[in-house]
C-alpha cells in the first residue's frame, strides 16, 4: 500500500504556477526592488487543482515558484475524486516541482506518509 501511494504521488498533474489561482490573507506586502509579493496573516491559496492555509506565502515573480511556512500548512489535493490533504511546516512550489518539509503528513484513501522531506515532481502536461 505505501508505494501505491508514493506512485499515485508522484504523478498528480498538476500546473500550479501557469494556472489561475487565488490568494487571500491580511496583509500584502510588494516589493518592487526584489520582485516578491509577500502574503501574511491567515493565507489562503487555490488553485483548481491545490488549496492550503499557511501563515505565509512569498511569490518569486522572477523565477514564479512559491514559498509558504506555517505551523502547520494544511494541504489539500483533489484528483479524480480523491482527495490527498495533508500537513506540512513548509512548502515551496517551483517549476513542476512540490516540495513538502518539515514534519509532513500525507493522507490518501486511508494511507498515511510521514516524513522531514517529501518531493512530488508534478506533471508538466
Amino acid at each position: 500500500m505505501y508505494y501505491s501511494c508514493i506512485f499515485f504521488i508522484f504523478f498528480i498533474s498538476l500546473k500550479i504556477i501557469s494556472q489561475e489561482y487565488e490568494i487571500k490573507s491580511e496583509n500584502v506586502e510588494i516589493n518592487t526592488n526584489t520582485n516578491k509579493i509577500i502574503y501574511t496573516g491567515d493565507v489562503i491559496f487555490k488553485s483548481n487543482s491545490i488549496s492550503f492555509i499557511a501563515e505565509s506565502l512569498i511569490i518569486f515573480q522572477e523565477t514564479e515558484s512559491i514559498f509558504a511556512s506555517g505551523n502547520p500548512i494544511k494541504i489539500n489535493f483533489q484528483n479524480d475524486g480523491e482527495q490527498i490533504v495533508g500537513l506540512s511546516s513548509e512548502l515551496e512550489l517551483v517549476n513542476t516541482q512540490l516540495v513538502l518539509k518539515k514534519n509532513v503528513e500525507l493522507l490518501k484513501s486511508g494511507n498515511k506518509i510521514f516524513s522531514d522531506n517529501i518531493v512530488i515532481q508534478l506533471s508538466d502536461d
